[in-house]
């Protein structure tokens, strides 16, 4: 957490996440119980699953691969909203950001697994493969964006921080740091040195070897992190400090990268937005055949 946000929004964080979370666990869970159950079901070929006892429930218009399917456009109509509040709620109080993203997220996960479970495994309308594809590859997507999305500083509102504010945050936790490693002189020593090593390089070329450099420098800054923990000890005080030096080190790497990080942030989320809305105008085109040739209701 950034120095300065205030602690007394850690509840407000936590309850949409435990919801968000906990609806996705739910939904999945359900999803992976028929799988276990019709899993006889599910192996067997096309031409022979309308001679199945489960057929007229786990098949994608059967009373439970119907819901599955009602269930998956749900969540992708609530994964898309976050978009809406992002771009179009503008100051009306519609939650914040850190808890939309958190929604975002768990349902983006889990809408197509529900919606491979619709499907029963058989893949017969084109509409349909299309939007199951391009939402898995949005899903992927997101998980490589939603670290991009940590790394980028942030408020307590979820709003991304200009370069002046991640520079004066720095500072700050640099001061503190400094002042509580005064009367810790074998602590001072090691930490001193860590901060005198020169800072990882810039981001560049295309955005997926930007996205590897950040992580390989993730990668190291968190293994000499480790290394230096096991050199100090794991007392209260060496914790303290630790934890300071790490969100000095994370700051120094966000205000020294933030132009590209930025850019980082804007070209996969312009990706990973028209995946997500043409997966959706698939999926309104595959409900649509569905409900106008299938006689579903």
């Amino acid at each position: 957490m950034i120095p300065g946000d205030p602690q007394s929004s850690l509840l407000a964080r936590a309850i949409p996440l435990a919801i968000a979370w906990g609806l996705a666990c739910a939904v999945v869970g359900v999803s992976l119980t028929l799988l276990v159950t019709g899993w006889d079901y599910y192996l067997l070929p096309i031409a022979e699953q309308g001679a199945h006892p489960s057929d007229p429930l786990l098949r994608s218009s059967g009373r439970y691969g119907l819901a599955l399917g009602v269930t998956a456009a749900s969540l992708m109509g609530l994964n898309v909203l976050y978009l809406v509040r992002r771009n179009l709620a503008g100051n009306m109080k519609l939650g914040s950001l850190r808890a939309w993203m958190t929604i975002h997220v768990a349902t983006g996960l889990a809408a197509p697994v529900v919606a491979l479970m619709h499907s029963g495994f058989t893949f017969r309308t084109p509409l349909g493969v299309f939007a199951l594809g391009l939402l898995t590859t949005a899903a992927l997507a997101g998980i490589v964006g939603r670290y991009v999305y940590s790394v980028v500083p942030r408020g307590s509102s979820g709003r991304e921080l200009e370069l002046t504010q991640v520079r004066a945050t720095a500072g700050e936790a640099l001061e503190q740091l400094e002042g509580e490693l005064a009367a810790e002189a074998r602590a001072a020593g090691l930490i001193k040195e860590v901060l005198a090593e020169p800072l990882p390089p810039r981001p560049e070329g295309w955005i997926g070897a930007r996205i590897m450099t950040l992580v390989r420098s993730d990668l190291r800054r968190r293994a000499r992190l480790r290394t230096l923990r096991r050199a100090l000890g794991s007392d209260a005080k060496s914790a303290r400090l630790l934890d300071l030096l790490e969100t000095v080190l994370d700051l120094r790497v966000q205000a020294r990268q933030h132009q590209e990080l930025h850019r980082i942030m804007a070209s996969w989320r312009g990706a990973h937005r028209w995946m997500a809305l043409t997966a959706t105008l698939l999926l309104l085109g595959h409900v649509y055949v569905a409900v106008r040739y299938a006689h579903l209701w």
